[in-house]
């Protein structure tokens, strides 16, 4: 009932994020159990923002931390801030959220908190995204959750997933699921976590293969 709710609540807001990957943010922050805050790099108008401070409220509450810079405007030629905060008063999780309107290495330089779950979903090229893991994985508690949006898609983001993430002693359990790559932030992984990123890597390779099939075809059929 509360992950029907949070998806009507989600269908109302532009984004880029499909309903399986708002789901398994719903979750995820649901998952939270209130050892640190949820942080959220790149929100954009909000959408994933609405999954999840939804799925925090069906759990423990965690509070919800929105770093975005907003220094663009949409179509319409409103700012893309002024939409974002509309569009989480419309859901009713704005007491959760604190939008911090900021770059990702403004923020990180006043921001106090542990973390438990961190997504990522800001600069895509490499150096951007690399940049925001290095700056905010010390906030993120042993044992807390490490997403990257959009990790098949953009070059320098699978980069970096093959380097940083299914590639590192520092992550364990890693997987992707749609675009999201995720893993789970540990001291050293053991023999089984480093068996499941091993297993992860495979299945992302795998994704990574068929879209760019899918981008050659796509190429080949629209070439004059």
């Amino acid at each position: 009932m509360q992950m029907k709710l949070a998806e009507q609540k989600a269908a109302r807001v532009e984004g880029f994020l499909n309903l399986r990957e708002g789901r398994l943010l719903f979750a995820l922050a649901r998952a939270a159990r209130g050892r640190g805050a949820i942080v959220e790099i790149g929100s954009h108008r909000g959408k994933s923002t609405v999954w999840i401070a939804c799925g925090s409220l069906s759990g423990r509450a965690a509070p919800v931390y929105a770093v975005d810079p907003w220094e663009r405007t949409g179509p319409d030629g409103r700012r893309h801030q002024e939409v974002f905060l509309e569009n989480i008063r419309a859901a009713g999780v704005e007491k959760l959220v604190t939008p911090i309107a900021m770059r990702s290495e403004q923020a990180i330089a006043s921001f106090d908190q542990p973390i438990e779950f961190l997504f990522i979903d800001g600069d895509h090229s490499y150096e951007g995204v690399r940049l925001d893991l290095e700056l905010w994985y010390p906030k993120v508690v042993m044992g807390g959750i490490v997403a990257f949006h959009d990790s098949v898609q953009f070059p320098g983001v699978a980069q970096l997933m093959r380097e940083a993430v299914f590639g590192s002693a520092r992550f364990a359990n890693a997987r992707c699921s749609h675009s999201i790559t995720l893993a789970r932030k540990v001291e050293h992984a053991n023999p089984i976590g480093a068996l499941r990123s091993r297993l992860g890597a495979w299945s992302f390779e795998r994704k990574h293969a068929r879209l760019r099939r899918r981008q050659a075809l796509g190429h080949r059929l629209h070439k004059p």
